[in-house]
């Protein structure tokens, strides 16, 4: 059974932390955009970079698995629509909604393993061409560059891309005898997705004894591939706030009654959106 949710916001150390019980879920802050160097593409218009410097940064700075439901995805969809939708400062004045990438996925834990953490970054690109939080609109300012450049990659045949870490020993012996039914002519893109169907979800308490084999040669492919820098990846993300022209108006307010009046818009919205969303992963 599935752990309940229970969220707390707490305002510590400059920082905003959103808490399910003890277990620490999310933490974020706002910055003014003078204090923080945004990415900037180089067609950005004079004027709207002019528009930009006046606004503010909500930084994610830390984004954690606090629970056994996986629900980071939902965590960040309440604070851009809160973004979008408060009328208060700061939260009406942001412009960017910033993190930076170092997502993993834990596969084949068990009583006496904490399992692998695979580099969720790279292997996400390998499957689909853009990592997770490229998926829901987090990108650098080198995005397009990066998936022209990864895309020629993950479309070369899986035995090129082997051939490039490994002997064919180790190829013979590892890839075709734990895939025996994945061909090394198939495109990397289909290969690793083909690699990961057999491997139990991240939150699966156990594995067989051949799963957690397979699994193991995932998590090395992905770890050479990130260290010798196969693909291009900058783990500095950003996204554009799109508001409605209503929830503009910046009021001036004290420091600290600002701060309280968004906790406790924050623990409201919150607690509005928390039984939709547990019925949402039941």
């Amino acid at each position: 059974m599935d752990e309940p949710i229970n969220f707390e916001v707490i305002f510590e150390n400059g920082s905003y932390k959103i808490k399910n019980g003890r277990n620490l879920c999310l933490e974020f802050k706002f910055i003014e955009r003078d204090e923080f160097e945004l990415n900037k593409s180089e067609d950005e218009g004079e004027n709207e970079e002019q528009d930009e410097d006046k606004g503010t940064v909500l930084y994610i700075s830390k984004i954690y698995k606090c629970s056994n439901v996986q629900y980071s995805r939902k965590l960040i969809n309440m604070i851009e629509e809160m973004v979008k939708s408060i009328p208060e400062p700061p939260w009406s004045s942001v412009r960017y909604i910033t993190l930076e990438d170092g997502s993993s996925i834990n596969v084949c834990p068990s009583k006496y393993d904490s399992g692998m953490d695979i580099d969720l970054r790279y292997l996400k690109i390998l499957m689909t061409g853009q990592s997770w939080y490229n998926s829901f609109g987090y990108k650098s300012v080198n995005h397009e560059a990066n998936v022209a450049y990864n895309s020629v990659i993950i479309n070369k045949p899986m035995h090129w891309l082997l051939s490039e870490f490994f002997d064919e020993e180790y190829i013979e012996k590892k890839f075709k005898r734990r895939f025996p039914e994945l061909s090394l002519d198939l495109t990397v893109q289909r290969y690793v997705s083909e690699m990961t169907k057999d491997i139990p979800k991240s939150g699966t308490i156990s594995c067989t004894k051949e799963q957690q084999k397979r699994a193991s040669l995932l998590f090395n492919l992905v770890y050479y591939i990130a260290r010798n820098q196969m693909l291009q990846y900058d783990f500095r993300l950003q996204k554009k706030v799109e508001r409605t022209p209503k929830c503009g108006g910046y009021k001036k307010k004290t420091l600290q009654n600002s701060r309280i009046k968004l906790k406790k818009i924050i623990r409201k919205s919150i607690n509005a959106k928390q039984t939709k969303m547990i019925n949402q992963f039941k």
